[in-house]
């Protein structure tokens, strides 16, 4: 319990303002993905209230790809926690899925969950949302990006507005 108490808190009211820092960086980053960015910036801060109202905390590795993963016939054995942390529900999950953006298998994976929130939780689909605007953003930080993955983030971006309109 002990080792718990070590793991960093990106508590509701942390993500909040690193997508503001996020989306000044990402723009001087990569001024193309500036629509994108301000389109989602209103609807981000109308919804504050709903991220904020998020209590639980999950357990989220923050850095899960194909090399921190070992797996033979027994075992899956997962690798690298350094930067896991508790965090706010659906977080990994989205990380990943936004992640792999260009794969059918993401993008299908993604909608499902969009569909299901729809129909059960209209409170965690705005969080998922909020969290999906935050983590894409918080993507398009990085600048020294390949092309390709500037484009991902970005069609996801634009891709996420049709879905937050047909809600």
């Amino acid at each position: 319990q002990k080792d718990l108490l070590k793991i960093q808190k990106r508590l509701p009211e942390t993500i909040i303002i690193t997508y503001v820092l996020a989306c000044l960086k990402s723009i001087l980053s990569y001024p193309l993905a500036l629509p994108a960015i301000i389109y989602h910036f209103p609807f981000f801060l109308v919804n504050i209230k709903t991220l904020l109202s998020e209590k639980s905390l999950k357990l989220s590795h923050r850095d899960l790809y194909a090399n921190n993963i070992i797996k033979n016939k027994k075992n899956v054995t997962v690798l690298d926690f350094a930067l896991c942390a508790l965090t706010v529900p659906y977080y990994e999950q989205i990380a990943i899925l936004i992640n792999h953006w260009g794969e059918k298998e993401a993008r299908s994976a993604y909608e499902k969950q969009l569909t299901v929130l729809k129909q059960t939780d209209a409170h965690a689909l705005k969080r998922f949302q909020l969290l999906s605007i935050a983590i894409a953003t918080h993507h398009l930080t990085d600048s020294n990006l390949p092309k390709q993955k500037v484009k991902l983030y970005c069609d996801f971006l634009i891709k996420f507005k049709s879905n937050k309109n047909n809600n």
